[in-house]
C-alpha cells in the first residue's frame, strides 16, 4: 500500500503536466495526444486513493468513506474547478483575449502541486497508519464479526426478516 501513495504522487505530477500540455500545446492533434496522456493520468490517480480510502477504514465504513471521498473530488472537481477556471478566464480576458481560456487552465492546474506534497506527506506516516488499521482485525486477518456486521441483529421489518433468513441457512 506504501507504493499506491508513490504512485498516487507520480500520477498527480504527471496530470500536471499532462495537463499543462494540453493548455498549452499550439496544434489541435498535439492537444488531442496530451488529452489522452492527461486522461489516462486522471484515471490512473483514482486507484492509489481509493484502495488508501478503503485500507484505513474499518469494513463497516468502507461505503461511507468512499462515498464522502467520491462526493468530494466531485464537488472540487467538477463544482470549483470550471468555476474557478471561468472566473480566472473572465479576469484574464481583457489581458490575453482569446488565449485567457489557456491561462485560466494553466492556474488550475497549478492547484495540483498541492496534491503532490500533501501525497508526500502521507507517505511518511501511511506504514504506521496501515498496521494501526490492521491491529483493528482479529487473528486470522478476519475483521471481528462486530464490525462486519451490516446492521444489528434485532432490525425489524422486510430487511430483519432477510437477515436472519441469510443467518439460518
Amino acid at each position: 500500500m506504501a507504493t499506491n501513495v508513490g504512485v498516487g504522487i507520480l500520477h498527480c505530477v504527471n496530470e500536471t503536466i499532462g495537463g499543462l500540455l494540453v493548455a498549452l500545446m499550439p496544434t489541435v492533434l498535439g492537444a488531442a495526444a496530451s488529452l489522452a496522456l492527461f486522461a489516462a493520468m486522471v484515471a490512473g490517480l483514482n486507484e492509489p486513493t481509493y484502495a488508501l480510502n478503503q485500507s484505513l477504514v474499518q469494513v463497516r465504513m468502507r461505503g461511507t468513506s468512499m462515498s464522502t471521498l467520491v462526493v468530494l473530488l466531485n464537488l472540487m472537481g467538477m463544482g470549483v474547478g470550471p468555476a474557478l477556471a471561468g472566473a480566472l478566464s473572465d479576469h484574464f480576458a481583457a489581458s490575453y483575449g482569446s488565449e485567457s481560456v489557456r491561462w485560466a487552465m494553466v492556474c488550475v492546474l497549478m492547484l495540483n502541486l498541492p496534491a503532490v506534497v500533501l501525497y508526500a506527506r502521507a507517505a511518511r506516516s501511511i506504514r504506521a497508519n496501515l498496521k494501526r488499521a490492521q491491529g483493528l482485525k482479529g487473528h486470522a486477518g478476519h475483521w471481528p464479526a462486530a464490525l462486519s456486521r451490516p446492521w444489528p441483529s434485532e432490525v425489524n421489518g422486510p430487511i430483519g426478516v432477510c437477515l436472519r433468513a441469510q443467518r439460518h441457512r
